[in-house]
């Protein structure tokens, strides 16, 4: 039988009230709060509560974090592929320009070249 912080009316052991409820078990005089744990253990299982409430919550962020830390390692690599490829496109771009204006420059050279055999030729017909 468990054990009552108070008296117990005229009831045996092996007794148990049949009727009313249990306040009705025990003297008037009995504060009920004699029966709670005392508050020491109260703020024990509080303080115990948050701290496995607050472990719950580092293991999720732990988890979080690292789940994030993946998606910025996938899309640190997938930036890093895009820009390798946009430097090789700009790379080809360049060459290619290099190329048309060393010709258009080769052309223009020619061209010059021309004019000035041309003028020459008129010079030397002139004398």
């Amino acid at each position: 039988m468990p054990e009552y912080a108070g008296r117990v009316r005229g009831v045996s052991k092996n007794i148990l009230p049949v009727r009313g409820s249990i306040h009705s078990y025990y003297t008037p005089s009995q504060a009920r709060s004699q029966n709670a744990p005392p508050s020491a253990v109260i703020s024990e299982m509080i303080t115990e509560a948050l701290i496995v409430r607050d472990e719950q919550h580092k293991k999720e962020m732990e988890e979080h974090l690292a789940q994030q830390r993946e998606q910025l390692k996938g899309r640190d690599e997938q930036h890093k592929r895009e820009m390798e490829e946009r430097l090789a496109q700009q790379r080809e771009q360049m060459e290619v320009r290099f190329t048309q204006q060393r010709e258009e420059h080769m052309l223009d050279m020619d061209t010059i070249t021309r004019r000035f055999a041309a003028q020459l030729a008129g010079y030397d017909a002139r004398f």
